[in-house]
């Protein structure tokens, strides 16, 4: 049993590392610059309005239900129910979000291997090729047809994210943070300078105030607030966690701003390197490039190509690491405190459960193990669409009920602080937005996913 006092974040600039840590992931990288590729000006302006119409409001009630309850998501549901005087059934909504959680890691550790293969793979070339400048590259993506290769990357990554959770949040989740985000920008800004000299900045700046008329409105739509949603690991109780160590003395409001400004920097970087990388590759069809051999590809066009992907990637493999960390750290704290495990024995728990899962998610990307489980879907699959498409849209409808309806209004006044014009609106869009919304996701979900019940 862990009898030592609960942690706190240390300060407000540790609390925003971490949390921007948790939210800036591998969409980020490639989600976000693809969409905008795709979809140009229209899904930029939906997307601002979807982060500020749902997002926000959903991040800022996470993170009220944890400061408040200063518990995992089980312990917080029960204690502001209890204390909203509602029913405690309410604490169930806290192991699903466990749940989402630790399957979400299921999947999500194993697309981390493939920046630390990618990252090797450009390793492996810089020592074939004599001179980077001006070399066309055609790295032959190993990583995902070699099985033992592919399993080592993913042992690697679950074993360097349960080793920052072991040691706790002050030596572990901020010290690491306090590190990899920061290098991380960094990276993504003197990537993003180098290839603006390359060519192609003004085509991508254009690109982001273009409206193509001939785009579907809904389809638009509906693409920016599934990313939107999706952006601030809402629905898995992450959010709950990070809030429930941030001490009363660090402005709720404030420190999250910073957060939000922080991850919107660093997609528009992110753009700002894709986005020109995909031209040069093939400036009539940018697409075709990511497709025309693999990821590899569109690092080919411009000069120290091998440089520029083994810095991209390794920029990705932070991007994975840190929100890996934070859902980690959700499901660990949660066997720390219900169940009174020591945070070495959760740690070891969730960690031979991941290594058990992850390693049958590894077998169905390999071609050799295409094994269908349900319907259309494989593992790896069917994990993403129960985890983000139905059961997170259905946690962050009961969540914003839960805050919106539930919880006393001084409550959530006295945690957020906002003044009364802010406040209302925040009220209303928990109340009324953020519950249609949704249900609008899992209705498409539903239609379009041609879900097999």
């Amino acid at each position: 049993m862990d009898s030592q006092p609960r942690s706190q974040w240390s300060s407000f600039n540790s609390y925003v590392l971490v949390t921007t840590g948790a939210v800036v992931g591998l969409g980020n990288l490639f989600q976000f610059p693809f969409l905008i590729a795709e979809y140009g000006g229209l899904f930029l302006l939906f997307y601002i309005l979807c982060q500020l119409g749902i997002g926000i409001p959903l991040l800022f009630s996470e993170l009220l239900i944890g400061r408040r309850g200063k518990q995992n998501p089980v312990g917080s549901f029960t204690i502001l129910a209890m204390e909203s005087g509602v029913s405690l059934n309410w604490a169930y909504l806290g192991w699903v979000c466990f749940l989402v959680a630790f399957l979400t890691l299921c999947y999500y550790t194993v697309a981390a291997a493939f920046p630390i293969g990618y990252f090797i793979d450009t390793i492996r070339e810089m020592f074939v090729v004599s001179s980077v400048t001006g070399e066309h590259i055609q790295l032959d993506n190993t990583i995902m047809t070699n099985h033992l290769e592919f399993e080592i990357c993913f042992l690697i990554f679950l074993g360097l994210a349960l080793a920052v959770v072991y040691r706790g949040i002050n030596r572990g989740l901020e010290a690491i943070s306090c590190i990899t985000v920061p290098l991380y920008f960094i990276i993504l800004f003197c990537l993003a300078v180098f290839i603006s000299t390359q060519g192609y900045f003004f085509d991508s700046l254009a690109n982001l105030f273009e409206i193509n008329p001939s785009l579907s409105l809904v389809e638009v739509f509906l693409a920016a607030l599934t990313l939107a949603f999706l952006k601030y690991n809402v629905g898995m109780g992450v959010m709950i966690v990070y809030g429930s160590y941030l001490p009363y003395h660090v402005s709720l409001t404030k420190s999250t701003i910073a957060v939000i400004a922080i991850d919107a920097v660093v997609a528009i970087l992110a753009y700002l390197i894709v986005y020109p990388l995909m031209l040069a590759a093939n400036p009539v069809d940018y697409f075709q490039a990511l497709s025309e051999s693999n990821v590899f590809y569109i690092f080919g066009s411009i000069p120290y190509g091998l440089a520029i992907s083994m810095l991209f990637f390794f920029a990705a493999i932070l991007a994975a690491w840190t929100p890996i960390i934070a859902m980690l750290e959700t499901t660990v704290v949660t066997l720390v405190e219900r169940f009174d495990y020591s945070r070495t024995k959760a740690c070891t728990i969730i960690g031979l459960l991941l290594l058990f899962i992850g390693s049958f998610v590894v077998l169905s990307h390999m071609p050799e193990n295409e094994v269908i489980i349900f319907g259309e879907y494989q593992l790896n699959n069917i994990l993403k669409l129960l985890t983000g498409d139905i059961l997170s849209p259905i946690i962050a409808l009961l969540t914003a009920v839960f805050v919106g309806y539930k919880l006393k209004r001084a409550t959530t006044e006295r945690e957020l602080r906002f003044n009364s014009a802010i406040y209302a609106i925040w009220r209303l869009l928990i109340r009324i937005v953020v519950p249609i919304s949704m249900v609008l996701v899992l209705v498409t979900v539903t239609a379009l996913e041609k879900l097999p019940f």
